[in-house]
């Protein structure tokens, strides 16, 4: 009986000691923004604001009415690890409202976007107390392609007429971001992105409409393109 008491003890001992090393060490990864999960999946969901340029941008980057080309996007995707936790590969699907108006003319277009992407996570570090392999630090960097899928309302002011047009455009996508674990379960962040039209502007293969304007062929200067900025949740299994 007494030697049964002490296994119980010792055994006792043992697993609280171990969950509160467990409990820091999340706090760790947390506090240090390590990934520490090895689970390989995860359904990721992005949210934020975009801003369109290309050939409505025919003097400068960013436009004097910077608002007229700032709206909105929303992604949703499937990730998995691939070989390495420094390397992920996600499955999305884009969708967002695009917008320009300057010097007469304007558009306005809803885009659907599948995109395939990599994700390359580069540094890795141990947390404190923790006697393990190393995690994967949250920052990251991305590149892939994908194919937006467009209805483009043309609004030619000087002629008085809107003119709609459908167009099928492959894109280059990338941009760099950070996630931290909440929970073994829960990731929150921020991405910042950059996707542009692969090759020159046609008439089926661009972002804007232009430089196919009712009467007048205007040539490219910027390659149509826009930036994002929003928030990221992923959810590990």
């Amino acid at each position: 009986m007494e030697l049964f008491s002490k296994i119980l003890v010792v055994s006792f001992w043992v697993l609280f000691c171990q969950n509160i090393f467990a409990q820091s060490d999340l706090k760790d990864l947390g506090r240090n923004g390590l990934l520490g999960e090895t689970i390989p999946n995860s359904i990721v969901i992005s949210a934020g604001g975009n801003y369109y340029f290309g050939d409505i941008e025919r003097t400068s980057l960013f436009a004097k009415d910077f608002d007229n080309h700032v709206n909105w996007y929303g992604q949703i995707g499937y990730r998995r690890t691939m070989f390495t936790e420094h390397l992920k590969i996600k499955a999305a699907a884009l969708v967002g409202e695009l917008k320009g108006d300057k010097e007469g003319y304007a558009f306005k277009t809803t885009i659907i976007e599948p995109d395939l992407i990599l994700e390359y996570y580069p540094i890795a570090k141990k947390a404190h107390r923790c006697d393990c392999s190393k995690k994967i630090v949250g920052l990251y960097l991305y590149g892939g392609a994908g194919i937006a899928f467009s209805k483009i309302a043309l609004d030619v002011e000087k002629d008085n007429e809107t003119l709609h047009t459908t167009t099928i455009t492959p894109l280059c996508a990338f941009g760099a971001g950070y996630r931290q674990s909440i929970s073994a379960n829960l990731q929150l962040g921020f991405e910042f992105g950059y996707r542009f039209v692969i090759g020159g502007d046609a008439v089926k293969f661009n972002l804007d409409g232009y430089p196919i304007v009712p009467g007048n062929i205007k040539s490219s200067k910027w390659q149509d393109g826009f930036y994002t900025l929003g928030i990221t949740a992923a959810y590990n299994f």
